[in-house]
């Protein structure tokens, strides 16, 4: 993804307006852009309470990645909209937060099955029950996903352990497995968190991960070439 814009996820502020940025990654593209748009309108309403009328999509991109869609979107509205509370409503995109939340209501019936077999649909689930405030449940059931080779599940559980300052360890620890895994959103991000020395001397299986993005330098030609020992994904404890 070549826009920084899509890597920043979260809330920022600027000249008095609030950008809320969200990425969905899915096996389909309407699928996945339902995803992006409903966790950004998420964490808006959140702080406003509401989507207030004026809230607009400031950026929108999407590309393919071998056989998985990620959309990306931010959402800007101004600040004195957000917390004015008798702004009205933007009823087009309260209509897209319902469509999103009857997404997850829908995949959330058979959790379980659903978070064995995908990873996409797994997020979806475990970001219902974290809203609700059933936090340790959504970690629990995200990481045994993530364990079972769910990409999109170790990147989901890493964004729930960065809203919480002491888990940036276990954060990081995500990301990693989350790029052996092959997720390219995760390689970035783990690499952008590594000290020096560790980019200087990444293991071997992350090293290979990286270059096959174009995210290392010090590659050589032929990927083959990176001798990867042992087990190459270590599952960690919750």
């Amino acid at each position: 993804m070549g826009k920084p814009w899509a890597l920043a996820e979260g809330r920022t502020q600027i000249q008095g307006y609030i950008q809320y940025t969200a990425y969905g990654s899915s096996d389909s593209l309407e699928n996945a852009t339902i995803l992006a748009k409903g966790r950004a309108l998420s964490v808006l309403t959140e702080e406003c309470g509401k989507v207030p009328i004026g809230t607009k999509a400031f950026e929108f991109c999407s590309e393919k990645v071998e056989n998985r869609h990620y959309s990306y979107i931010r959402y800007s509205v101004k600040r004195k909209l957000c917390i004015d509370k008798l702004a009205p409503k933007n009823k087009s995109l309260e209509a897209t937060l319902t469509e999103y939340k009857n997404y997850l209501q829908k995949i959330s019936q058979s959790k379980n099955t659903i978070c064995i077999k995908t990873g996409e649909d797994c997020v979806g689930v475990t970001t219902s029950l974290f809203m609700s405030g059933r936090k340790e449940e959504a970690k629990t059931i995200l990481g045994a996903s993530c364990n079972k080779g769910n990409r999109s599940s170790c990147y989901q559980l890493y964004d729930f352990y960065l809203r919480k300052k002491e888990d940036k360890v276990r954060a990081s620890e995500v990301l990693k497995k989350g790029c052996v895994l092959g997720d390219k959103i995760s390689c970035i991000l783990a690499y952008e968190k590594m000290d020096k020395r560790e980019k200087r001397l990444p293991s071997a299986i992350l090293k290979k991960r990286l270059c096959k993005f174009g995210i290392y330098e010090n590659c050589p030609k032929d990927l083959h070439e990176i001798e990867v020992m042992g087990d190459s994904v270590q599952p960690f404890e919750l």
